[in-house]
């Protein structure tokens, strides 16, 4: 669409285009960062011609004339370079990203935003059209730049900030999706959950009837000795004979009894199975397999890298790890400041990795999987770790502890440090870090989602951080626990055990109780006192006791007792 007489009265199919640029940009990103780790790949060209030729009729159908120009380009250099008349080096792809970039920011323009958008942006349109045209000329851009220098002057421009940061939109998948209003589904949800407390109730009811039927056979049991012993003491022949009636009458009454009570376990065994199975479905809709959060990351870390001189590639394992969409729309933000602290602080430049003996690409890994109920996730990378010295020597200079117990601490409590706010072992602040704000808004996040994140590092080898999230939020396990004779949930993913606590094993430390667990002190804390419910009875009996919370920040709530 050029940005001065075209006609815009055809926009009531840009949901169909929208939708088809989606996809299809994906299927051009995915395929390019795979041509720039492997340029041989010419099988990978296939697919790149065929969405770059469906976004060229698409565009055509609504008159984006400025897309199917771009697409058209790019459609002519992917068939170049499956002839093998030019190489799909860094230049060309950098090239080729950048229109990428711009048919998205394009197809995400409303009906009413997009001739002021596009006349505003036409200079910078026409520019990675050109680049474009360039990486489609094999006379042009045959060799790439060297690593760790400047992007030639003829680098297409990059979008603007405010069009880069967008959310990772989802590929279009061979399944059909169907899009449900938040509010319904919400409505959908505590309905399936009402059926299932609903299904629940009928075990009081059950219990009641199996206490009805021992009444029974009780009484009928007493009737039967009262015959014997009738019979035994010589009572009259007439009063024998009502029992013995009273007996065989009460006898239907039994068998039907035990029949309706069978009959209706297995009516409560079947409405809890279909309570479940629905509540199981409906819980099914908030999930999402983990690409949908993550796809967006290999372009970043790549994109980044370059512009740092460094050559990096993101390796994503457990694509289809199937997440809660609230939890994978939240880790976004997290897994970004990880990504991007794994490239700016951890990963090397080519040349330092080679002095030391590595690849000169770096590799980062971002696993996704399933692990005793709950989502793991784990971020690694080869690069050079994190000295444990360094935070060491910062925290004293910070004076947040003393020397000596800084030297006694391990590499696990120093690297505790790394989640503390405005706290960074970069000297100087830059765009991407240093500020001391990244990890403790990472550590933040996952705390309100209940998860946890622990840290690992080995100096010159790499870095890794493992996250364990809750596979959902909108069920929540939990720990019932009776606090001053009232009844409260805690929810599991935010307890690190349960256990008792003997009166022999607490101590005493200015007014405050704590125990041993390892090698580490642990405050006991009331709970009713923490919920002010009254004051605590001083611990002289074993203490139920929950550990939450890590490192430092440990302690063991105590209630009354565990319920279930």
């Amino acid at each position: 669409m050029n940005g001065g007489d075209s006609d815009y009265s055809s926009f009531s199919l840009l949901e169909l285009f929208r939708s088809e640029a989606e996809s299809q940009t994906q299927v051009l990103t995915d395929g390019l960062l795979a041509l720039d780790r492997n340029a041989r790949d010419l099988a990978a060209i296939v697919p790149l011609m065929r969405a770059a030729h469906s976004l060229k009729g698409a565009a055509r159908i609504v008159n984006l004339d400025d897309v199917e120009r771009l697409a058209h380009a790019m459609e002519d250099c992917f068939v170049a370079a499956q002839k093998d008349k030019l190489k799909l080096n860094k230049q060309r792809i950098d090239r080729l990203l950048a229109a990428v970039d711009l048919i998205g920011r394009i197809a995400r323009l409303s009906e009413a935003e997009a001739p002021a958008w596009l006349a505003a942006n036409a200079l910078m349109i026409g520019e990675v059209l050109v680049g474009v045209y360039d990486a489609a000329d094999p006379g042009k851009l045959d060799d790439d730049v060297p690593e760790g220098a400047s992007p030639a002057p003829s680098a297409p421009p990059a979008l603007p900030v405010e069009d880069k940061i967008a959310e990772p939109q989802p590929v279009a998948r061979d399944e059909p999706i169907l899009k449900v209003n938040v509010r319904n589904f919400d409505r959908l949800l505590s309905l399936a959950s009402e059926s299932r407390v609903t299904a629940n109730a009928m075990q009081p009811f059950l219990q009641s009837m199996r206490h009805f039927k021992k009444k029974q056979l009780d009484m009928l049991a007493a009737l039967d000795r009262l015959a014997q012993d009738a019979a035994a003491s010589g009572v009259h022949e007439s009063f024998r004979e009502k029992i013995q009636s009273i007996l065989a009458q009460s006898d239907p009454l039994r068998q039907a009894l035990v029949a309706r009570l069978s009959d209706i376990e297995a009516y409560e065994r079947r409405l809890l199975a279909g309570s479940q199975e629905i509540l199981d479905e409906v819980l099914t809709l908030r999930m999402r397999p983990f690409r949908d959060g993550v796809q967006a990351f290999p372009r970043m870390v790549r994109d980044l890298a370059r512009s740092m001189g460094k050559d990096v590639r993101l390796e994503i394992a457990g694509e289809d790890t199937r997440v809660d969409r609230d939890i994978l729309a939240r880790m976004e933000s997290p897994l970004n400041h990880i990504l991007r602290n794994a490239v700016d602080h951890g990963m090397e430049t080519p040349e330092e990795r080679i002095a030391a003996g590595k690849p000169a690409e770096g590799m980062i890994r971002l696993e996704a999987r399933h692990s005793a109920g709950m989502l793991a996730i784990q971020i690694s990378d080869d690069g050079r770790g994190v000295d444990p010295e360094r935070i060491r020597r910062k925290v004293v200079e910070r004076k947040m502890t003393t020397a000596p117990m800084a030297a006694a601490m391990s590499t696990e409590e120093l690297l505790e440090f790394l989640f503390l706010p405005a706290f960074s072992l970069k000297e100087t602040a830059s765009e991407v870090s240093g500020r001391g704000v990244g990890l403790d808004a990472v550590h933040a996040t996952i705390r309100q989602l209940y998860g946890a994140i622990r840290l690992e590092t080995e100096a010159g080898k790499g870095f890794r951080a493992h996250i364990t999230l809750p596979l959902s939020q909108s069920v929540v396990r939990a720990v019932v626990v009776e606090i001053a004779g009232e009844a409260y949930a805690a929810p599991i993913a935010g307890i690190e055990r349960m256990m008792t606590v003997m009166p022999e094993e607490i101590r005493t430390l200015e007014n405050r109780h704590f125990f041993t667990i390892g090698n580490e002190h642990v405050g006991l804390v009331s709970a009713a006192r923490l919920l002010e419910l009254g004051e605590a009875a001083p611990p002289d009996k074993a203490l139920p006791v929950m550990v939450i919370g890590a490192g430092q920040r440990r302690y063991a709530l105590v209630g009354d007792r565990i319920v279930g």
